[in-house]
């Protein structure tokens, strides 16, 4: 397919305006009448009629050319302006042809970019990532490859791409990596942290929210060929008073297989699994410390590998039991904050397609955090009311919430509702799930009326 003319005018017109005004900037222009030696500038004056030769160097002034009249004066803003409209003008050419240019490099070329650190290092881990897609790669290569990146990764601060997860995960799929260096690569990027809530009630369960995830070394979580499983073998919570007294309180498996929680994973290591703990623990303020052991299955492992971590110490409340561990808003003690959720919900879109209902419960911006679950309320043909549960909801971004959103966006259709039905959706709060997740000091404790809609 040909250029248009128009682009090309656009192109070339600008750069050869600017190439002309760069060397007429870096030429410059004479100025000035008197003479003077070509060879070595000596101003000859009057004196050029009378001598053969330049008295400073000696050239022959009879020579054609010899003698120059007046002197060349540069402008380097000419020649400045010239060089920005050029490139002005190439810039978006070496853009496009940018990706065209690493295809054309060799893979030893690649290599050395991609560990530069540079601004060439992400698009030579792409083109690299794609030639391993394609099966451009011998073993061998895809072999050199990941050493490269091995060592790479093990650098202080190194220049990390998805493609680089994803070059890993395709290569430990296909057997490249050795068992032993699966091992290493899995035990040093794999991140497991515990945490318990700030407070908690003495002689209770209560849980312990043990989170992993890959670092961002596995292609960013969202790679098909990435399979894992993590099962928690043991978690330990070490108390500490202010006197340095310390108790101990271990994790009790509850199925058969001595396992504590476990939870497989597509994609990449990014999740997060509960494990209950009781607490026969004394009210007052400790520092807690948590000891987690994982047993981890994973592509490319032959077997599983274990991975134990201790969390830095947290500050921690235990409270008498039956006492209130979270500050639970109400629309009668807050009502500006009632007035704000339901301002927030007006346009909340709602969809029910093959049998599931969809609502876009990311859209709400909320003051304070919600969980609990989405109920739909239906009215049967005899004038009879039901509720019907349509998913959970846990909603945490917000003002003084720094956990993140974690929205259940979608659920079953209750039954009766169809496309075009009118159907009343309400978020019915969950004060005893809130109490148990991290992250957060107060939630929302009345139902949050989203009023009947439509189902598109």
């Amino acid at each position: 397919m040909g250029v248009p003319i128009g682009v090309l005018f656009l192109v070339l017109f600008p750069a050869t305006i600017g190439l002309l005004l760069f060397v007429w900037g870096i030429v410059g222009r004479r100025v000035g009448d008197r003479p003077h030696c070509r060879g070595c500038g000596y101003e000859l004056g009057g004196i050029v009629q009378n001598i053969p030769q330049c008295p400073e160097c000696g050239k022959d002034l009879t020579a054609a050319r010899a003698v120059g009249v007046g002197v060349r004066r540069r402008r380097p803003w000419v020649a400045g302006v010239g060089a920005v409209l050029v490139l002005m003008a190439v810039a978006p050419i070496v853009v496009v042809a940018a990706p065209a240019v690493f295809r054309a490099q060799p893979l030893w070329m690649l290599k050395q970019e991609a560990t530069s650190r540079g601004r060439f290092a992400g698009p030579a881990l792409s083109e690299i990532a794609s030639r391993q897609r394609r099966g451009q790669l011998t073993a061998e290569e895809v072999g050199e490859v990941v050493d490269m990146l091995l060592k790479l990764r093990a650098s202080p601060n190194p220049t990390w791409t998805p493609d680089a997860g994803k070059i890993l995960v395709a290569a430990l799929k296909d057997g490249v990596l050795t068992a032993e260096q699966a091992s290493v690569f899995y035990a040093g990027e794999t991140r497991i942290t515990a945490t318990l809530p700030a407070r908690v009630r003495t002689a209770e369960s209560s849980r312990v929210q043990v989170f992993v995830s890959d670092n961002g070394s596995l292609g960013g979580g969202s790679d098909p060929n990435f399979r894992a499983k993590i099962d928690v073998l043991e978690t330990t919570v070490i108390f500490r008073d202010a006197m340095g007294k310390t108790i101990e309180v271990a994790a009790r498996a509850k199925s058969s297989d001595g396992k504590l929680a476990s939870v497989g994973v597509n994609g990449g290591l990014s999740f997060g699994v509960g494990v209950d703990i009781d607490l026969p623990v004394a009210p007052g303020s400790y520092q807690a410390e948590i000891t987690t052991v994982c047993e981890l299955s994973a592509v490319g492992l032959n077997e599983p590998i274990r991975i134990r971590t201790t969390s830095a110490a947290a500050g921690i409340t235990v409270v008498e039991a039956g006492a209130a561990l979270l500050t639970v808003l109400t629309g009668e003690e807050s009502p500006e904050i009632a007035a704000r959720l339901q301002q927030a919900i007006k346009a909340l879109p709602v969809q029910l397609a093959d049998g599931v209902i969809t609502a876009g419960l990311t859209e709400l911006g909320c003051p304070v955090p919600v969980v609990g679950e989405l109920m739909a309320e239906i009215t049967d043909p005899d004038g009879s009311s039901r509720r019907e549960r349509v998913m959970y909801v846990t909603i945490l971004r917000g003002p003084g919430s720094p956990a993140p959103n974690n929205v259940s966006e979608q659920g079953p259709a209750p039954k009766g509702v169809t496309r075009g039905s009118s159907v009343r959706l309400l978020i019915v709060p969950d004060v005893a799930r809130a109490e148990r997740m991290t992250g957060i000091d107060r939630v929302w404790g009345s139902e949050i009326d989203l009023g009947s809609r439509i189902v598109e």
